[in-house]
């Protein structure tokens, strides 16, 4: 997560227990099948193009999607993300 991590602010985890979210606006420039890769710390909720395809509900939750027949054009590709509180920090 060092080197691909996506949060909201770089310097900032707060605040803790509430979604963030995200959008990125991608251009798919081929007709293709296209995998999503991803890892939460604590939470997370990828949609791609209005569907969901991953929803992490723990840390360490490592998963892979695969989106199939995906037409060339341009797609939202949201993330929502959550940094849990907890009693060891």
């Amino acid at each position: 997560m060092n080197d691909y991590a996506v949060w909201t602010s770089a310097s900032d985890t707060a605040p803790l227990d509430t979604w963030q979210t995200l959008d990125y606006y991608i251009n798919v420039e081929q007709d293709d099948t296209l995998t999503l890769k991803a890892e939460a710390d604590d939470r997370m909720i990828i949609e791609f193009d209005g569907t969901e395809y991953i929803n992490i509900a723990a840390i360490g939750g490592y998963t892979t999607a695969t989106i199939s027949n995906v037409t060339a054009g341009q797609y939202v590709l949201s993330m929502q993300v959550m940094n849990d509180s907890n009693a060891n920090g």
